[in-house]
């Protein structure tokens, strides 16, 4: 899949957690996800010299927010995992609470290590090669492409 099929597959997809993402759908939009958030900004800066305010960056955002999530989710079904380990990320979360309100320091470093742990394992299943064939989330995306 090719740089501008990913981003159409991904943008009429918006909405659909259902079924599987190949790597290159996958890694070729969360590469225009960075181009944007990076290119965006200057736009705002330079062009329409807003530095505080940045009306075009902030649109690009929340426009690209859900289909981040959706092609997240698909990406990890082809992995044959659910998608709602994405909210894996909101397991530390109590830790830093406990490490604030008791003032412990040893606690936020055990909520860092968490985070680390948590970015590494949902990293390796999105690098990873989906699954050969049929998974009990829909067909081979790469079959479908063949």
């Amino acid at each position: 899949m090719t740089f501008t099929e990913s981003i159409k597959t991904c943008f009429s997809k918006y909405f659909t957690f259902a079924g599987r993402a190949s790597r290159s759908e996958f890694w070729y939009f969360m590469l225009f996800c960075l181009l944007g958030n990076t290119i965006l900004p200057l736009f705002d800066g330079f062009v329409l010299g807003m530095s505080s305010i940045q009306p075009a960056s902030s649109v690009f955002v929340l426009v690209i927010f859900l289909y981040s999530i959706c092609a997240t989710t698909r990406r990890l079904h082809d992995g044959n995992h659910r998608g709602w380990w994405q909210l894996i990320w909101l397991t530390p979360i109590p830790v830093f609470i406990a490490a604030y309100v008791l003032n412990a320091r040893s606690l936020m470093i055990v909520g860092g290590i968490a985070v680390i742990a948590c970015f590494f394992m949902i990293l390796v299943w999105l690098i990873a090669k989906g699954t050969e064939g049929d998974n009990r989330f829909g067909s081979n995306p790469l079959a479908a492409d063949a």
